[in-house]
């Protein structure tokens, strides 16, 4: 056999922990990261901050504990509402997420025409609010007021009537709410999730207490807010009975 061959049984080339593209990779990696993290803090004026908790009743371990309502600082984080306005001028009914963020834009909302009293009702994540049928339908602030009395529509709506709110609201196909901006926010005690009923501000967090399983009387309990993805510092609560 004429001539030679080279042969090699070197792998393939393998970059230097520090010369080589793998540490640069990283490096890259690690650049992107802090970038997205800057993009998120960009525009806040400061991190969410508890100040304290009124409470029209203490903690409870065993029944829901009555209304609270969390203050403090930047509670929200400039996030938006999920919204949808019905109808326009006296009539309309601008319906909102009661809490801000991009789940918002999950809910729904349709207004459809009775043959009973007003009615607004919520079950997975759609508002069904049933006009009544006498003495002729339902003005824009009976259906706002009936949004935010409901038992259920009250966890996740809040509603609004435009201007006198006196005008008839008209029945409406279903639709979502859209608008919400933001990872959300959530209030918790014991670890157990809380109910925000109202429409919550920067410096204020309407809030009927869950009851506390596994929790006992004397115990203190921490309350701790998470919004936009940033969790404020703790405060604690004494739970009763």
């Amino acid at each position: 056999m004429s001539g030679s061959r080279a042969f090699s049984n070197a792998g393939p080339a393998i970059p230097h922990i520090l010369r080589g593209h793998a540490f640069g990779a990283e490096i890259t990696d690690m650049r992107a990261d802090l970038e997205a993290a800057f993009a998120r803090l960009e525009g806040r004026d400061g991190y969410p901050v508890v100040t304290g908790v009124v409470a029209g009743s203490a903690m409870s371990a065993g029944t829901p504990g009555g209304t609270h309502a969390v203050k403090g600082t930047t509670l929200l984080q400039g996030q938006a509402f999920a919204q949808y306005a019905f109808g326009t001028g006296n009539a309309a009914v601008t319906v909102k997420a009661n809490r801000p963020g991009e789940p918002g834009n999950a809910l729904a909302v349709k207004i459809v025409q009775g043959v009973g009293a007003l009615t607004a009702i919520e079950a997975a994540g759609v508002l069904t609010v049933t006009l009544a049928a006498t003495p002729g339908g339902s003005t824009a602030t009976a259906v706002a007021a009936a949004i935010n009395a409901s038992v259920t529509a009250k966890l996740d709506f809040y509603a609004v009537a435009g201007g006198t709110g006196a005008d008839l609201v008209l029945i409406a196909s279903q639709v979502n709410l859209a608008g919400g901006v933001g990872e959300g926010l959530s209030v918790k005690v014991w670890g157990i999730e809380q109910q925000i009923v109202g429409f919550p501000t920067e410096i204020n967090i309407p809030m009927v207490g869950v009851a506390l399983a596994g929790a006992g009387a004397t115990d203190i309990a921490e309350l701790v807010v998470t919004s936009d993805g940033v969790t404020a510092d703790p405060v604690s609560l004494v739970v009763v009975a």
